[in-house]
């Protein structure tokens, strides 16, 4: 139940940081005295290290299913 919980609040960020960094390059098209691109590499960074953070736990993840099922087909 927790784990349900923490991917959908997971879901929710990662929605919440690609529309801000779609708006942001949008405005940083449009408008680039106003919004520089420094506000849009803080996002980008983020988004990364959100991807590299869900690499990892779904490697892991992965991992022990498949260590479970070895076991049970012994």
């Amino acid at each position: 139940m927790l784990l349900i919980l923490f991917l959908l609040i997971h879901t929710f960020i990662r929605i919440y940081i690609f529309a801000k960094v779609f708006y942001l390059m949008c405005m940083t098209y449009y408008y680039p005295e106003t919004y520089p691109i420094s506000l849009l590499t803080w996002w980008i960074y983020f988004l990364i290290f959100d991807i590299w953070i869900d690499h990892l736990l779904s490697n892991n993840r992965i991992e022990k299913v498949t260590r479970k099922n070895d076991e049970s087909l012994d």
